[in-house]
């Protein structure tokens, strides 16, 4: 019933749900969108926007359309459409500080708006967007960084792929486009050259809030900093989206912060920092936020990156209940990464990782560690330490690259003095099942307690006849095929 008394014709609900949406191609005369590359068409894409009706979509059609921060509302599509390039201005001004935003609710240092966002500065809560869909088989370029020299190289079965500056904050003013001229002029403005570097540069795209997420289909290139930011977002969907973003500084692929419900399926990552990444805040004020959980991640290619499956280093709220499964990695640095600090709180539990192959990992195989470097972040400390627990890796194969497993904990005796006040803190409750490495160094295990290796085997190991190198690690088991430490 409608009104109480009109019944509904379920015929005309069927055709509703039929009904192509509306498009809004911002060629249009009204819009006038120039796609040349060199005109700046932010004022006429986002009128396209702000006139998109309920459940309509935003055209970008062939041609490579330049333009500043755009900003999108709930219950659109914006689609990138084959042949397509919303290509990012180099212009900081483009960006503008007073639409941007803050990382998490508690930290002060603002960031500008990404290339495009769907972000409210005043509220952080989850729904304060919702049914938001970027789609197409074209390409969003944030014109980041300059290329190498090279400019690309050509992937394994032969397709090019870009090759981007490897940077810093010492080389970004000979490195850098956008990125160049957003820490230039936070420079000028009076923020030390590591702030600015930290917290001025552009992501590609940054939702916060938003209910129901799809991306699917179109090309990452060069952000000047992460890739695709959610930030307190809720069933978010990313299948079969391209990132080709190495090695642009800190270019991740695809990050979830304090975000729940998500799958990642049916991508290719070659990413200047890690593939897929969660984080959940720091320090004491991380505690009472909602962590990031509830995550399904399988059927990707993970090819450079600092680490395909990452969790940290921002823990302070918990990051858990993660399935990662059916994945390749090759040239991946880490394969599952764990990292954070004890002061951070929180960490990573419920975390499964199977049915993968990786092949040449460069680091680790696997590494959880408590001793990563925080760079700028200053908070409060936790007064719980981070660790990372309940942890099972099942049904493996590595081939060939550096360390197998490193696991660390902390150590109150070597740690410097302003954390002497936390106790010894392991890393528990790992469990390694069925878990094959050819041609790995050995691992290094330390403050890991109470956990299993069951079938795990190692074949041609590289600078030393034993795999085990553990201190300080009780309650470890031995299992199966796997060759006990002597």
């Amino acid at each position: 019933m409608r009104d109480g008394s009109e019944s509904v014709d379920s015929n005309e609900v069927i055709q509703r749900t039929r009904r192509a949406p509306t498009v809004v191609d911002i060629q249009d005369p009204k819009y006038g969108a120039v796609g040349d590359g060199t005109v700046l068409n932010t004022a006429a894409i986002q009128a396209a926007i702000d006139d998109c009706p309920l459940r309509g979509k935003v055209l970008v059609p062939p041609g490579v359309f330049k333009t500043g921060a755009l900003f999108l509302k709930s219950n659109m599509t914006l689609e990138i459409a084959a042949g397509a390039t919303l290509l990012g201005s180099e212009n900081g001004d483009d960006y503008p500080m007073d639409k941007g935003y803050t990382l998490y609710g508690y930290t002060a240092e603002r960031r500008p708006p990404s290339l495009i966002n769907a972000i409210d500065q005043s509220n952080h809560a989850v729904g304060t967007f919702e049914n938001i869909r970027i789609v197409g088989k074209g390409t969003i370029d944030g014109n980041g960084w300059l290329r190498t020299v090279a400019g690309s190289i050509v992937d394994e079965i032969g397709n090019p792929l870009p090759q981007y500056r490897a940077s810093s904050s010492a080389k970004v003013a000979t490195d850098g486009i956008l990125a160049k001229d957003q820490v230039a002029k936070a420079v000028a403005g009076g923020l030390a050259l590591d702030v600015a570097y930290s917290n001025r540069r552009s992501s590609l795209i940054t939702l916060r809030g938003v209910r129901n997420v799809y991306y699917e289909g179109f090309v990452v290139l060069n952000p000047a900093f992460h890739g695709i930011m959610n930030l307190e977002t809720e069933n978010v969907v990313v299948n079969g989206v391209i990132h080709k973003t190495y090695d642009a500084n800190n270019a991740d692929g695809i990050e979830f912060n304090t975000s729940n419900n998500v799958m990642v399926f049916n991508n290719f990552f070659d990413t200047g920092d890690d593939c897929v990444n969660f984080a959940a805040g720091f320090g004491i004020e991380a505690a009472d936020q909602p962590p990031s959980e509830n995550a399904w991640i399988f059927d990707n290619y993970y090819r450079e990156g600092h680490g395909a499956v990452v969790a940290g280093s921002h823990t302070g709220a918990w990051i858990q209940h993660v399935l990662a499964e059916d994945n390749v990695l090759f040239h991946t640095d880490i394969g599952l990464r764990m990292k954070s600090t004890v002061q951070t709180g929180g960490g990573g539990r419920d975390f499964v990782f199977r049915d993968t192959a990786m092949k040449d990992a460069s680091t680790n195989g696997f590494i959880f560690t408590l001793s990563y470097t925080q760079n700028n972040n200053a908070f409060v400390s936790a007064p719980i330490p981070a660790e990372f627990r309940d942890i099972v890796v099942q049904n493996v194969t590595i081939d060939g690259g550096s360390r197998a497993i490193q696991v660390d904990g902390f150590d109150p005796l070597t740690a410097p003095q302003n954390l002497e006040n936390y106790p010894d803190v392991f890393n528990e409750n790992i469990v390694f099942n069925n878990v094959f490495m050819n041609a790995v160094k050995p691992t290094k295990i330390d403050h890991l307690k109470d956990s299993v290796f069951n079938n795990v085997v190692f074949t041609n190991l590289v600078g030393g006849a034993i795999p085990w190198v553990v201190t300080n690690s009780p309650g470890l088991q031995f299992l199966g095929s796997t060759a006990p430490p002597p």
